[in-house]
């Protein structure tokens, strides 16, 4: 049994609400009877606070969470190295990103999931300058 499914059903026999990021289904934020909230990521619960931290440096768990709690975020995919594809369930990699950003209309903007203020963040016109970063 995973973790997700323990809280899931612990949620449940004590009347909190658990909304799960659906690709994964490893981050997630469980809304109690008396309407506080606490985050999970993977098997941390945010007891000192590792949840919430670790959940706002992933932009896409970011996105869907605000998206939920209904403020306006930006338009977008994760993509990743083939590397990182062999590991997960749902991967799409660089060439998948590149067909996406060709589906919604050059230029694009690409920022790597690992960093953060706005480094190596560029604005893409093109098939090679995709690539060339």
């Amino acid at each position: 049994m995973s973790i997700t499914s323990i809280i899931q059903k612990v949620a449940l026999q004590i009347g909190a609400v658990v909304l799960l990021e659906p690709e994964y289904k490893l981050v997630g934020h469980i809304t109690f009877k008396n309407g506080k909230r606490s985050v999970f990521s993977y098997a941390k619960l945010n007891i000192n606070g590792l949840a919430s931290a670790e959940l706002v440096k992933d932009k896409a768990y970011s996105n869907f969470f605000l998206k939920q709690l209904g403020y306006r975020v930006t338009e977008g995919k994760t993509f990743f190295t083939d590397q990182l594809c062999a590991k997960i369930a749902h991967p799409r990699n660089i060439h998948d990103g590149f067909n996406y950003a060709q589906s919604i209309g050059f230029p694009v903007i690409v920022k790597p999931l690992n960093l953060s203020q706005g480094i190596l963040v560029t604005k893409v016109y093109n098939q090679a300058e995709y690539y060339d970063v």
